[in-house]
């Protein structure tokens, strides 16, 4: 899980994906909000969206597919107050 229970401006840190399809899902309330699921660019300092199916403004699932190795993150794209619970989970060959 990247994020749980978020509440307010954030940007969560990133962590390594040990590969392969993954699942986002967003519960609860997003007031609206675009929360995207994000990987580290090739220039080690660049965050950029992962996909569309995995960009949120309220309750949802989005499939990604990343490499091994590759850091992800949630961040906040726009607005200022989001509440909810956003995970990702692994999807076993």
């Amino acid at each position: 899980m990247l994020l749980d229970n978020i509440s307010g401006a954030f940007d969560s840190r990133g962590v390594e994906w040990p590969g392969g399809p993954g699942l986002a899902e967003a519960t609860s309330v997003l007031n609206n909000q675009i929360v995207e699921l994000q990987r580290l660019g090739g220039d080690g300092i660049t965050w950029v969206a992962v996909s569309e199916d995995v960009k949120f403004s309220g309750n949802a699932i989005g499939n990604f597919d990343v490499d091994r190795g590759a850091m992800l993150r949630l961040s906040q794209a726009s607005g200022t107050n989001v509440f909810g619970d956003i995970s990702t989970t692994r999807i076993s060959p």
